[in-house]
């Protein structure tokens, strides 16, 4: 072995033994400094300066979403218009938005109350070092004054502040404020953002913002708890300690899941189910024409978004799960304002395969609007102007065009629609369907306008017989009402339409599901509704006379 190699092995040895000879009093110095106070206020005042930071960010945030979606009407979601971003003037498409920013908000309420989470260690071990140095009842104005050089941070003092401050009206005011910026403004963001899109009927979308509320509501069970404890450690904890909170996330969660439905959704049949609302509670045991009122019940559901339109503000009483738009100018909302350029646009207003089931278009005008495999079963476009509309493969079972403007068929508009109806299978209602249709034949109508014009007046002055008419009209509406493939708008429309003289002699039928297949589609609302008109026309109807004797001629 040569000088130098032994030389290095000296020195390597010299170095070993010093550091072991060094160790314990390194040891002891690193388990003094991880028991210094001093040292540990100076980590807490470093993580409150960047907790400061990220919630006045968070906050942010949450108010910029807020405004964001608070901004967007049912006119922005009828023509589909992109959400403009307060302050970046930035456009996103409407469900682009809609869709992603429940996600992002999520992400970032996690990441928040994750660096809260730590804060509140951090905050759990200087309160434990505190007490650890000053554990006599002498020394709690000496831990006062200690807390008082905190920082100023509201999570900071309600958890480590002086005493007055953490028992203290202050206190109070100050967990105030963290519940309502950090509990319950996000559930009341994610509310908002699904409320808001409800009336565009998207499924898929509307399922990602009720899931985002659920994780959100997991997020704040897990890491919320600590927050308030004042430790990182995440534990579940028990249900029945706090009820509070268990009722309001199941309230979230019921009303995003059984009330904030659309129709035709899957969770919609289940939103409607319990009627359990008197909605004409005030008026329940006063008399109406010498009849008592009873009770009219109603879900939450319909409570909620499916109230009375305001004549004056065009608006429902709260909240809305259709688009209600009367008197809506889609020539204006597309800059048409010249009559030649209607004439030139095929389509003003495209609202192809869009589902506007429960729509209200009332006095709108809606002309060469585009409504191609569009679903409007029980949406009411009475009084709107249809002239030039696309109603292809359009579902308007149920739907109210009560003195709508109508263009007349044009006669290739005619042969497709009467190919349609013939590749119906076959039965009564299609020989019906047909039978009536050839009446609307654009050659026959033009040629014979005269002839059509004698025959009404021929029938005007000998009208049929009130037995005739009620008896060949109740058969049709019975028959239409029964088919399937229009439950439940058609019978609701009936509902809505006829006088209940004429109502009441089948809707006792309606609610028989062998003889009445739409029967078993019907609502248990529809069902309760049908039952009262034929109860009460069987109790108005007049009870047969009595036979007269008769007389007995004279001899």
């Amino acid at each position: 072995m040569s000088k130098r190699q032994r030389e290095f092995r000296l020195s390597r040895a010299r170095a070993r033994a010093e550091k072991a000879a060094a160790t314990p009093d390194s040891t002891e110095a690193l388990a003094e400094k991880a028991h210094d106070l001093d040292a540990a206020r100076k980590t807490l005042e470093d993580a409150a300066t960047v907790s400061g930071t990220l919630w006045f960010s968070y906050l942010f945030t949450l108010f910029y979403i807020a405004i964001a979606a608070g901004a967007v009407t049912q006119k922005d979601l009828l023509l589909e218009n992109p959400v403009k971003l307060p302050f970046l003037n930035v456009e996103l498409p409407l469900i682009a938005f809609f869709a992603l920013a429940p996600i992002l908000f999520v992400i970032a309420h996690a990441y928040t109350l994750m660096h809260f989470a730590l804060l509140a260690g951090k905050i759990g071990a200087y309160h434990a070092l505190l007490k650890e140095k000053l554990p006599d009842e002498a020394s709690a104005e000496t831990r006062d004054g200690l807390r008082r050089q905190l920082p100023s941070n509201i999570f900071v003092q309600f958890l480590a502040g002086p005493r007055e401050i953490r028992d203290g009206g202050l206190g109070r005011l100050l967990q105030a404020v963290a519940w309502i910026s950090l509990v319950v403004g996000p559930i009341l963001l994610l509310l908002l953002l699904q409320i808001q899109f409800l009336p565009y009927h998207l499924e898929w979308a509307t399922t990602v913002q009720r899931l985002a509320l659920l994780g959100d509501l997991m997020l704040l069970w897990l890491l919320w708890p600590a927050v308030l404890a004042g430790r990182s450690k995440i534990v579940s904890p028990p249900l029945r300690r706090h009820w509070g909170w268990a009722s309001g996330s199941f309230a979230a969660l019921a009303f995003a899941f059984l009330v904030a439905t659309f129709p035709g959704e899957g969770l919609d049949a289940w939103a409607q189910k319990p009627k359990w609302i008197a909605t004409n509670f005030f008026a329940v045991g006063n008399k109406k024409e010498g009849k008592r009122i009873r009770p009219e019940w109603a879900s939450l559901r319909d409570v909620v978004f499916n109230g009375a339109v305001d004549s004056v503000t065009r608006r429902r009483s709260l909240l809305s799960n259709t688009l209600v738009l009367p008197a809506f100018d889609s020539l204006e909302a597309k800059g048409v304002d010249d009559q030649k350029k209607l004439d030139w646009a095929k389509h003003v207003l495209s609202l192809r395969g869009r589902d506007l089931r429960g729509a209200i278009f009332d006095h709108a005008d809606l002309r060469k609007a585009d409504f191609d495999g569009a679903k409007l079963q029980g949406a009411s476009l009475e009084f709107a102007q249809l002239q030039g509309a696309s109603l292809n493969v359009a579902s308007i079972q149920g739907a109210s065009l009560d003195l709508a403007e109508l263009q007349p068929l044009s006669q290739e508009h005619f042969e497709a629609l009467k190919k349609e109806i013939t590749g119906t299978p076959d039965g009564v209602l299609k020989d019906a369907a047909l039978k009536r249709f050839e009446s609307a034949d654009p050659k026959v109508a033009n040629g014979n306008d005269g002839k059509i014009a004698d025959w009404w007046r021929d029938q005007a002055k000998r009208p049929p017989s009130r037995e005739n008419f009620d008896q060949v009209a109740t058969k049709a509406w019975r028959e239409a009402g029964c088919n399937p493939d229009g439950a439940p708008y058609v019978i609701r429309a009936l509902t809505r339409r006829l006088t209940p003289f004429h109502f009441a002699q089948f809707a006792k039928a309606f609610l028989d599901p062998k003889t009445c297949p739409a029967a078993a589609k019907l609502s248990d609302e529809d069902k309760a509704a049908l039952q009262r008109i034929a109860d009460e026309f069987a109790q108005a109807a007049p009870s047969p006379a009595p036979a007269q004797p008769v007389a007995k001629p004279k001899k």
